[in-house]
C-alpha cells in the first residue's frame, strides 16, 4: 500500500513538473513570437511613416526645384541683389524682376498645397504666396538676421535645409508653427536670396501617425540631430519611464524611431 502510494506521488510529482515545463517553454515561445511581432510591426509603422512624409517631403523639394530650374525666376532675383539698385535707370528692370517673382509664388497649387512659400533677400525684398498672412511684412533684412538657420543655409551653398517646427517669422502678429524647406541661392553678384517653403507644424501628426498601428510611439530627427517630431504618446511615455527607443530610418534627411506599446525594435 505505501509502495502504491510513493510510486502516486511519484508520478504526480512528475506531471507537475512537465506542466511547469510545457508552461514556462510555452511563455518564452510566446514572448518570443511576441517580440517578434513587436519587431516586424515598428519595422512597418517606419517604412508606412517614411513613405507618408516622403510624399510630402518630395512635393516641397520639387516647388524649391521648380523655381531654381526657372531661368527667368534666378534672373530675376539676381537683378534685385544688384548694387545698383538705387539708381533710377534701373527702376524699370527692378520692377519687372519684382513683378515676376511675385507672379510666380502667387499660382493656384502653390496657395492652395502650402501655408507659405517665401521668397526674400537681404536687400529686404520679401515675396509670399501666403496673401492672407504676410500682408505686413517690414525690416526684412533684421528678420534674416535673427533666423536661426539662415547660417546654416547659407554654408549649405545651394542645398535644401529641412526646418523643424518653428514660429513663422514673417507673421509676428498671429504667429503660427509652421516646419519647412529652404534653400540659398547665390548668382552672378553674389547674395540672391532665399526660397522657402512652409507647412503649418500642427499638419505633421496625420504624417507621422499609422492608423492600423495607433500604440506605435513615432520620434524624428534630421541629419543634424534637430528633433523634428514627437508622438503624444512617446511623451507620455517618457514622462513616465527612461526607456530608450532605437531609432530607424525615415526618410531623405530624417531618421525616426517607432516603437510597439511594450518594447522597441532596432
Amino acid at each position: 500500500m505505501r509502495f502504491q502510494i510513493r510510486l502516486l506521488l511519484t508520478y504526480s510529482f512528475l506531471i507537475l513538473l512537465l506542466i511547469v515545463a510545457l508552461g514556462i517553454g510555452f511563455f518564452l515561445y510566446s514572448s518570443h513570437v511576441f517580440e517578434r511581432e513587436a519587431s516586424a510591426n515598428a519595422h512597418f509603422a517606419a517604412d508606412k511613416i517614411m513613405e507618408q512624409f516622403d510624399n510630402q517631403f518630395r512635393l516641397m523639394e520639387f516647388i524649391e526645384t521648380n523655381l531654381v530650374s526657372d531661368k527667368t525666376f534666378k534672373s530675376s532675383l539676381d537683378t534685385l541683389g544688384s548694387p545698383y539698385r538705387t539708381s533710377r535707370l534701373n527702376t524699370v528692370e527692378l520692377n519687372e524682376a519684382a513683378q515676376y517673382l511675385k507672379e510666380s509664388v502667387l499660382t493656384y497649387s502653390l496657395v492652395k498645397n502650402f501655408y507659405a512659400v517665401n521668397v526674400f533677400n537681404h536687400q529686404g525684398d520679401f515675396f509670399s504666396s501666403n496673401f492672407l498672412e504676410h500682408t505686413d511684412v517690414d525690416h526684412v533684412a533684421e528678420t534674416i538676421g535673427s533666423l536661426p538657420w539662415a547660417d546654416r543655409a547659407i554654408a549649405l551653398s545651394g542645398k535644401r535645409l529641412l526646418l523643424p517646427p518653428y514660429r513663422d517669422p514673417w507673421n509676428p502678429h498671429s504667429p503660427r508653427m509652421v516646419y519647412g524647406l529652404v534653400r540659398y541661392m547665390t548668382g552672378s553678384r553674389g547674395d540672391m536670396g532665399f526660397i522657402e517653403v512652409q507647412n503649418e507644424a500642427a499638419t505633421l501628426p496625420r504624417l507621422f501617425e499609422v492608423p492600423d498601428l495607433s500604440f506605435t510611439r513615432v520620434a524624428a530627427w534630421t541629419d543634424a540631430g534637430d528633433l523634428f517630431y514627437k508622438s503624444d504618446s512617446l511623451k507620455a511615455a517618457e514622462a513616465s519611464t527612461s526607456g530608450i527607443f532605437p531609432q530607424t530610418r525615415l526618410a531623405p534627411g530624417t531618421s525616426s524611431s517607432a516603437t510597439p506599446g511594450r518594447g522597441g525594435t532596432s
